[in-house]
């Protein structure tokens, strides 16, 4: 990822892209570009800011997906707290895979992009003479998708800078509708501080905070569940008779 001032008024506040491209397990990119603003409270030493985000997921060839995001931050020394909202747009429902029969039913496995927002904070725990360090934070968030049902849980994260160039995290979440997970994240940073933290005071440290990442989950929240094919007419579920010319009226447990 990188992160790049691009105007700065001359009371030191900047506006700033933030880029980031990802990689999953299975080899699936994902992106994010977050355009910003942030802005020096003096009397309280800290940063507030805001921004507005565009995501994307790519699946596969005919499966990318698509989120705005809005937020907004503050950044004091040493800590920090951040509320975000994650709004997909465009085509947000999709088949994924082959509709199959339960019983006189046809079950579509669609795979959604889901409204979500959370709410966290997050502290530095340990700084090294060589400018990396030991973060920790935690989350709470919900999120949504037509005809499935809501999550809502909490997240906690480690984040270790060996150097500032290199990102690695380890977080645990556990919510309603997912279950536990944990996730394993390498990064590595363009343009890191130019100063190791251990060099900078404390009214210094706030300020170099201008130049830090968004926190945000860049990565669209996708479910998978099988819903019934609906009339669109009736608002109900279409159903279907399977004819076995030998034997008249059957069910049906085979796909589409």
């Amino acid at each position: 990822g990188g992160f790049f001032p691009i105007l700065q008024t001359s009371g030191g506040e900047p506006s700033f892209i933030d880029a980031q491209l990802l990689i999953d397990g299975s080899a699936n990119l994902s992106s994010s570009l977050v355009f910003g603003y942030r802005t020096f409270d003096l009397a309280n030493q800290f940063w507030w800011g805001g921004y507005v985000a565009v995501d994307a997921r790519n699946l596969n060839e005919t499966n990318t997906y698509y989120q705005l995001g809005l937020g907004a931050e503050l950044l004091a020394s040493g800590w920090d707290a951040h509320i975000n909202l994650y709004l997909p747009v465009g085509d947000t429902n999709r088949l994924n895979g082959a509709p199959r029969f339960q019983g006189n039913v046809l079950l579509l496995p669609v795979q959604a992009a889901m409204l979500g927002i959370d709410l966290g904070a997050g502290a530095d725990l340990l700084s090294f003479d060589n400018g990396g360090g030991l973060r920790g934070g935690g989350d709470l968030y919900a999120y949504t998708a037509d005809g499935v049902a809501d999550a809502f849980g909490g997240r906690a994260e480690l984040t270790l800078n060996p150097t500032p160039y290199l990102t690695t995290g380890l977080g645990i979440q556990s919510d309603s509708l997912f279950g536990t997970t944990v996730v394993f994240q390498v990064g590595v940073t363009l343009n890191p501080r130019s100063r190791p933290a251990d060099t900078l005071s404390g009214s210094e440290m706030v300020l170099v905070r201008a130049n830090e990442f968004v926190q945000r989950q860049s990565s669209i929240v996708l479910i998978e569940e099988q819903q019934a094919a609906i009339n669109p007419a009736t608002g109900s579920a279409y159903i279907f008779r399977h004819v076995d010319p030998g034997a008249g009226t059957a069910t049906g447990n085979s796909a589409a």
